[in-house]
């Protein structure tokens, strides 16, 4: 099934897909609650991802992080701590986890998909920390993200992920196949990108490369919807290749 939907004419990915997006090889239910909130965790580049839900008018309201801290996150937790306590084998409580864990996750609430896949693609895509210094050997194929997924942990999963979706707003997006995230910029246009920005943004940017970063990438960093980590390694590697020796 098609998971995008569109919304005031901008594609859209429900939350609830998002771990059948991999076929659930990354980005369990639990991890995306985590990084809604913020938690510092495994997934640095999507930590303060926005999600939305839409107003009674239709518009779209960012979910503060506490909403997911305070309520999604914990009753996700309790749920595992539940399925250990009284499962009679792993793979059961595991399957368990997989059927219930995914309708804990809000309906109707989304993210957009353009700047998912941005995200995904450095935390997951073939420039990535992870790719690069993954030993046991990185595979692109089990990152691919596939907006039209076949399987689900539930018999009703499709009706699940698309719950509180109007039909109009499902019907309205364009057949999405596996694609592979790989046409983004590079990692070193990426960082240049990100250098040029702090200047445009009037940030006096050192030369010294043991110098520190000018307090207002901060800011430069909630536009790019990333922490202020990811930018700072950006800009530290593209310092270093303009002003190393």
């Amino acid at each position: 099934m098609n998971v995008i939907v569109e919304i005031n004419g901008r594609q859209a990915i429900p939350v609830r897909a998002i771990p059948l997006l991999t076929d659930w090889e990354v980005l369990s239910p639990d991890v995306c609650a985590n990084a809604f909130a913020g938690e510092e965790g495994t997934t640095p580049h999507l930590e303060g991802l926005q999600a939305y839900r839409l107003d009674e008018k239709g518009a779209p309201q960012p979910i503060a992080a506490r909403e997911w801290a305070n309520w999604i996150v914990r009753e996700l937790e309790a749920c595992s701590e539940r399925i250990t306590a009284t499962q009679t084998s792993h793979e059961d409580g595991y399957q368990q986890w997989r059927s219930e864990s995914l309708g804990l996750l809000p309906a109707g609430v989304f993210v957009w998909r353009d700047e998912f896949e941005a995200a995904f693609l450095l935390e997951y895509g073939p420039e990535s920390m992870r790719a690069q210094f993954d030993d046991e050997g990185y595979e692109q194929d089990r990152h691919n993200l596939n907006f039209d997924p076949q399987h689900g942990p539930r018999n009703d999963w499709e009706t699940l992920v698309m719950e509180g979706f109007a039909p109009a707003q499902h019907q309205a997006a364009a057949p999405a196949p596996v694609e592979p995230v790989v046409t983004a910029l590079t990692q070193e246009q990426r960082q240049a990108k990100r250098w040029q920005m702090c200047i445009d943004a009037e940030l006096a940017m050192p030369t010294d490369t043991y110098a520190h970063l000018p307090r207002g990438i901060g800011k430069v960093a909630k536009e790019l919807r990333i922490t202020r980590q990811a930018l700072q390694q950006d800009l530290n590697a593209h310092r270093e290749r303009l002003f190393g020796k």
